[in-house]
């Protein structure tokens, strides 16, 4: 609480972008590429 006496909720945290690229190995999925496209 702040000096009010009011509930302080922290900033919330900014929401990434990305994109993924899954590539079926055998009977595995794996990550081939992870790119970050921006913050919202």
């Amino acid at each position: 609480m702040d000096k009010d006496g009011q509930p302080v909720t922290p900033a919330p945290q900014p929401r990434l972008s990305h994109e993924s690229t899954v590539q079926l190995v055998g009977t595995n999925m794996q990550i081939t590429k992870d790119e970050v496209l921006g913050s919202c």
